[in-house]
Formats: structure tokens, sequence, C-alpha cells
């Protein structure tokens, strides 16, 4: 688990792959999918292409973690489209957690042909025919498994969230709860949602990673949810944090879960490696809506608001007071840099709009 929020930073899944031309056949991630899923992890890189996103936070800080990612994956960012994983936990025991793996499938959909990783051709992956697919297969600790249904598409998984699909052609839609959670006119541009509803869940999320509270039993949060989105204009977007806490209805619960944001907000505010963003944060929007807890920051327009994501995302990849620090360094930088360009562009428009001088050539 921590290496797949460490790959996503981090919605609507993608449309098709290209098509293999021996088999003239199309692929989609919905056909890989755990179906009826409540737990889901997207990027759309392409998305934050086209809206002119992607070059500024290549030139932040966050090019640190980029350059891990692709190291791991073995090609360049740039030939990748698209990044969605669905998850599901292992059945709890009677009066306890479950100790079984969480089961996971990771779909790449590139814009070109992805090379198949160099570690596919070690002893620990063995290749086997299953159904129309080529499949290799590792055994390591549980049982993973690597298909290319198309030279443009990568799926990873578990045997047992995978190897149903390969089996059989499937299409695995959401849950309710996760269609409605994407909803919405703004553009997700990378999101994660996970369900609550499982004591694994419970204790990852509400226990480990909010600190918890002490909800009425019948009454706790159900979902929890962030995205990114473009907001606004598009030929000029605002980047939006959105997180969201659900409950089944709006009572006790939901009281409970609103306490528990006003303190974690404190404590973020208090952050030492936030404080060049302190300002923004005092616009952190914070309402009810419906049974949802929603906290909502407007980052600003793009060339300035890669900056402050950089910052906040930093400390969720980095590990250590000097590296952090290093990191806080980085994205001062690269802060800086793009303040600097927004003033030479903006000088730039001011040429053009200048009157012509008299007498001269217009």
């Amino acid at each position: 688990m921590p290496t797949i929020l460490r790959s996503f930073s981090c919605v609507a899944l993608a449309a098709t792959c290209g098509a293999l031309p021996a088999q003239e056949k199309k692929f989609a991630p919905r056909d890989f999918m755990i179906p009826n899923y409540e737990n889901l992890m997207f990027a759309d890189l392409k998305s934050m292409r086209d809206r002119e996103i992607w070059e500024e936070l290549e030139s932040s800080a966050i090019k640190l973690v980029f350059a891990e990612m692709e190291r791991e994956l073995g090609f360049s960012l740039d030939d990748l489209d698209r990044v969605t994983a669905s998850m599901t936990f292992a059945s709890a025991k009677e009066g306890g957690m479950s100790t079984g793996p969480v089961d996971t499938v990771r779909i790449l959909e590139g814009n070109k042909a992805l090379p198949v990783h160099k570690s596919m051709a070690g002893n620990r992956w063995q290749s086997e025919q299953i159904g129309a697919y080529k499949v290799w297969r590792r055994s390591s600790g549980g049982e993973d498994l690597f298909v290319q249904p198309c030279d443009t598409m990568q799926v990873w998984g578990t045997s047992a969230a995978l190897l149903p699909a390969l089996q059989k052609k499937r299409v695995a839609l959401p849950s309710a709860e996760v269609m409605s959670f994407l909803s919405g006119r703004d553009a997700t541009l990378a999101c994660f949602v996970f369900g609550l509803d499982h004591p694994e869940t419970k204790e990852r999320f509400l226990d480990r990673m909010l600190g918890g509270a002490e909800w009425p039993e019948d009454d706790m949060p159900n979902l929890l949810g962030a995205r990114l989105l473009a907001t606004g204009d598009a030929e000029d977007p605002h980047l939006t944090i959105e997180a969201v806490l659900r409950h089944k209805k709006a009572g006790d619960g939901l009281k409970v879960t609103d306490e528990l944001a006003d303190k974690l907000l404190e404590k973020f505010r208090a952050e030492p490696r936030l404080r060049m963003i302190k300002p923004l944060l005092k616009q952190l929007v914070k309402k009810t809506d419906g049974t949802d807890l929603v906290l909502r920051l407007d980052l600003g327009r793009v060339r300035n608001a890669v900056g402050h994501l950089a910052t906040l995302a930093l400390p969720l990849f980095v590990g250590g007071e000097a590296q952090a620090k290093e990191a806080h360094a980085r994205a001062k930088e690269a802060e800086a840099a793009a303040r600097q360009r927004a003033a030479e562009a903006a000088k730039r428009r001011a040429e053009k709009q200048k009157p012509a001088a008299a007498g001269g050539k217009r």
C-alpha cells in the first residue's frame, strides 16, 4: 500500500486503449478492474498536459518524485496518459483485523508503445498463456501477475484480483459511492477514494491517517476521498484540492467529524514545512454538504498553484528532516521560478499591447 500511495500523488476512468494489429481488439481499464470497487486511485496525466499543468509540474520540486517513478516504471512519464488502480481488502477475521493481503489491479495507459519492464527477463517472473493473454507470474509472499493486452496498456495485479478478468472478459464498474464521489462539473486530474465500511480501511485511514475520534457506533464515516481538480476557466484554470469524509446520514457522527477536521487543520497550519503557504491555508473552506464534510482549497492559477502543490505534496514522499528541508528549499525555488515566468509573460503581453509610436509603422 505505501508503494501504491507514493506512486500516485492522489479520477473517471479512461478511454479505450489502442488495438493490437493482429487481434483487432480494443481494451479498456474497466475490462480489468475489480468489480464494484470501493477503493480507487487515479491520475490523468493527459488532462494535465492538455491544460498545460504538466509542464509546470515538471519545473517544480515534484520532479524529484517523477524521476523516481520513471526509474520504477522503466519509461518516461511523457509516454504515460493515465494510471488507475482499484483495491480490495481481505475479509476480516471474526473478532479482529484481517491478516490477508491487499489485492490490487494497477493499469497504465500510454500514448505510445510501453516497453515491458526489464525485470520480466529475470528468473523471478515466469511467462505463460492464460486464455488470450500472455501473462507473467511471480510468487513473492503472494502471487503477482503482469499482462500487456495491447502495446499501449500494461496491467499489474495480485493473482486473486486479476486472474478472474484474464479468464473471462468482464466490465467492472465502480460502486455507487465512488461514482457519486467522482461526479461533478470540475475536471478530476487525480484522486483517491476509499470505502470505510471494512475494518481494515477504518484502521488504516480513520485511525492511522486521521488520528481517530469517538464516533457513534452506527454513524461512522463510510467514505474518505480527495481530488485534485481543474476549476474555473478552461483556458486558464485554477487547481483546487477537495477532501471529503462521507457519512450514511446527517447525524451526530457528522458533528464529530467536523470537530476532528478542526483539530487536523490546526495541526496542519502548525506544520513548519508549510510555513510558506500559511496565508493560502487561511482560505481553506470547510462546509457540510448533506452527509459530507468537505474541505476545499483553491491553490490559484496553474503557474502559482504548482508551487503550493509541491509544498503540500512533498512531505508525503520525502522522509527525514534533512530530506524535508531540501524538498522545502526546492519548493521555494520552484515557486520563485514560477513567479519569474509569470512576470516575464506579463511583460511580453504589455509590450504587445503598447500603441504604435506616432508616425511609426503599424
